[in-house]
C-alpha cells in the first residue's frame, strides 16, 4: 500500500509519464524501467515559499516492510515512481542535502526544486563523473531554516547537475540549442524559473527551432 500525505506534488505536470517501481540506477532511469516494484511510504520533509509561485518541497521515502535493508532508500534508490510523479533521490547529487525532490520535467532533462547546503555552492557532476557546476546565487528561503531552494537540471545522458539560471540558460542554448537563443532573448521574464522550465519541457519534446 502506498501512502501519501503531503501538499499537492506540483503546478508543472509531468508529460512524460514514468511506470510505477524503483529506479535503481541512472540507466534505469533513462530507459524508464524500473528493476525493483516495492512499495514505499512517501512524505513531505520541507517546503519553501514564495508569493509569485507554489509551494517548493523536497520529500521524504520511506521503506515499507517489503524493504529488509531500510537504508537501501538512502543508498542505493535513484528515484521513485508512484506511476504519476517522479521523485529524485537528490543524495547521489554533491552539495544538495536534499531527500527526495520532486521531477518537474523528465526525458533527457530533468527539472527539480533542491534546497543546497551552501548557497554558495559549486555543483559538480554526480558520481558517475563530469566536469560541470554551477555557482549557486539565488534562491528562495526555506522555511524556518538558512538554506536556499533553488531549480536545478540532471542531464540523464551525462549524469551532469546543474543549478538554473538566466546566466547558465544563456550558455547552455548558446552552446547546445542556439536556434532558442533569440527567443528565449525575448522572454519578459526570462530571470524566473517558471520560463527555464518551460524551456526544458520544449526541449524534451524535442521543440528546439
Amino acid at each position: 500500500m502506498l501512502i501519501i500525505w503531503m501538499l499537492p506534488f506540483s503546478a508543472f505536470p509531468q508529460h512524460v509519464k514514468f511506470p510505477k517501481g524503483v529506479y535503481r540506477s541512472l540507466e534505469e532511469l533513462r530507459l524508464m524501467q524500473p528493476s525493483d516494484h516495492r512499495d514505499v511510504l512517501i512524505e513531505t520533509k520541507k517546503c519553501a515559499y514564495d508569493v509569485t509561485e507554489t509551494p517548493r518541497c523536497i520529500y521524504g521515502i520511506v521503506a515499507t516492510e517489503a524493504w529488509v535493508d531500510p537504508s537501501e532508500i538512502v543508498k542505493v534508490v535513484w528515484a521513485y515512481s508512484n506511476g504519476d510523479s517522479l521523485f529524485l533521490n537528490c543524495r547521489h547529487f554533491k552539495k544538495l542535502h536534499s531527500q527526495y525532490a520532486l521531477a518537474l520535467s523528465g526525458n533527457r532533462y530533468f527539472t527539480f526544486y533542491a534546497f543546497s547546503g551552501n548557497s554558495a555552492a559549486y555543483v559538480p557532476a554526480i558520481i558517475l563523473g563530469g566536469a560541470v557546476g554551477a555557482a549557486i546565487v539565488g534562491g528562495v528561503k526555506a522555511a524556518s531554516t538558512g538554506d536556499e531552494v533553488a531549480l536545478y537540471v540532471l542531464d540523464s545522458n551525462t549524469g551532469d547537475v546543474n543549478y538554473v539560471d538566466s546566466e547558465f540558460m544563456f550558455n547552455f542554448l548558446s552552446k547546445a540549442y542556439p536556434a532558442l537563443i533569440s527567443k528565449y532573448n525575448k522572454e519578459p521574464f526570462r530571470n524566473r524559473s517558471a520560463t527555464h522550465l518551460k524551456y526544458f519541457e520544449m526541449i524534451n519534446n524535442g521543440e528546439t527551432n
